[in-house]
């Protein structure tokens, strides 16, 4: 099972790469599972411009005005069905072939620190009745300092993230990849970058995958990076020297970037 997440900044601006590469990474990763958030459109209007992607089931949730939004579209065999929708969460029941069930709540955590107490606290009421759950997303909390490059030396709102996560018993899940998904953007001593997406699983989840982990993609069209969890990841070994990510020769201004710098 592969599922994929990111905060990707916005689907409404028509001259942004955010699309280009939101598609090539689903045709490239080829998860099963999509989770964007901060869409900051409508659920009906994002659904209708991924149409084309022909996911077997989508739900989501409006942005309000500008901020938020969130979206899951799913490629599954399995019968997939959303018990929760609010503005940080889609929950999502999914029910194996063999009849187990297994849960994914997708995140999107407060970014005003002083409300995200309410949003742990519904966390641990679902996770209470779901035991066997991942947990993933853009949490916009960290959970210790090594996450933490530049900026102030303390981790607003820890005690309160560090209480849910002993409540619910979660996991960090290993991960590879570049450490920090979120950056301010800003140059030189301004410069703050910081770990904020991340996949939690509960004992239950690592007992049926013990082997999943996730991969952290480059930053690019937004301050955040897509992640990747995998639960049965391949080891491959590959010779192949980086060149270009083939989504970006979609855009002129690229190619002629690149022919400049080659040259």
């Amino acid at each position: 099972m592969k599922v994929l997440s990111w905060n990707c900044g916005g689907l409404n601006d028509p001259r942004s790469p955010t699309l280009p590469y939101r598609v090539w990474l689903t045709r490239i990763k080829k998860p099963n599972f999509v989770f964007l958030s901060e869409t900051k459109m409508s659920f009906i209007d994002v659904k209708t411009k991924l149409a084309f992607l022909n996911p077997s089931s989508c739900f989501g949730v409006d942005s309000v005005g500008s901020k938020g939004g969130l979206v899951v579209l799913t490629w599954s065999n399995a019968a997939v069905s959303c018990i929760l929708k609010t503005k940080n969460f889609v929950f999502c029941e999914i029910v194996e072939s063999n009849g187990s069930l297994i849960y994914i709540l997708f995140v999107y955590g407060e970014p005003i620190v002083e409300d995200r107490g309410d949003v742990w606290i519904d966390l641990i009421r679902i996770i209470e009745q779901y035991p066997n759950c991942l947990i993933m997303g853009d949490f916009n909390q960290l959970d210790n300092m090594e996450d933490k490059l530049g900026g102030a030396d303390v981790i607003r709102g820890f005690d309160q993230f560090y209480d849910c996560r002993l409540a619910c018993d979660l996991h960090d899940v290993p991960f590879s990849g570049p450490r920090f998904t979120w950056s301010n953007k800003r140059d030189g001593e301004d410069l703050i970058m910081e770990r904020l997406d991340r996949v939690y699983a509960t004992t239950q989840w690592f007992d049926s995958y013990p082997n999943g982990k996730f991969f952290n993609q480059p930053l690019i069209c937004s301050d955040h990076a897509a992640i990747l969890y995998d639960s049965d990841p391949e080891q491959t070994r590959s010779n192949r020297p980086y060149q270009v990510e083939g989504w970006c020769l979609y855009f002129p201004e690229i190619k002629n970037m690149i022919a400049d710098v080659w040259d």
